[in-house]
């Protein structure tokens, strides 16, 4: 995600690792005058591997990402509640022996019965 990168980062990406790259070399230099020793050298260069600038840059792209769905999931949601909600109020009204009743008056009228009715006539 580099167009995201370039809006939220600018150019701090690259300052970031700008910014890395000396403090390992200053690392390396403490190391080599035996102000740090090789345990200390491995752990600071392993906690600097861990809160990198291309770290912070992959958990941005990963948040941005999960924040879309997430809202996606709400406004789809929302809408989804907001157009069920009248059907489930007259479902939940509404007797079911009424909702019977309804579909046959529903059926009667629009002559779906006509069939039975000149079946039985003969």
């Amino acid at each position: 995600m580099s167009w995201l990168d370039s809006i939220f980062l600018g150019d701090e990406l690259e300052r970031g690792t700008e910014l890395d790259a000396k403090i390992r070399a200053l690392n390396q230099a403490k190391f080599e005058k035996g102000v740090l020793d090789a345990g200390q050298l491995e752990k600071a260069n392993a906690n600097l591997e861990k809160e990198s600038a291309a770290v912070h840059s992959a958990q941005i792209g990963e948040d941005f990402s999960a924040g879309l769905s997430e809202g996606y999931e709400n406004v789809t949601g929302a809408i989804k509640t907001g157009l069920a909600a009248p059907f489930r109020f007259a479902w939940d009204s509404i007797p079911w022996q009424l909702l019977i009743v309804g579909l046959l008056a529903g059926a009667w009228y629009l002559g779906l019965f006509n069939g039975l009715k000149n079946k039985f006539a003969k």
